[in-house]
């Protein structure tokens, strides 16, 4: 019993729907973590980034 249980468990990431994940990186210099439209700046517009 408890080896099925292991095989389950073992199969079971496999059988999820798998997407892709939502990472972005971005590399920059001289820009602070306030420097994007959605932390809350109102001049500089980043509408990709927003989404």
């Amino acid at each position: 019993m408890l080896r099925l249980t292991l095989l389950w468990l073992l199969c079971l990431p496999t059988l999820a729907p798998s997407r892709p994940p939502n990472v972005v990186l971005i590399i920059s210099d001289d820009q602070g973590w306030t420097d994007f439209g959605f932390m809350g700046h109102k001049d500089i517009k980043t509408p990709h980034l927003d989404q």
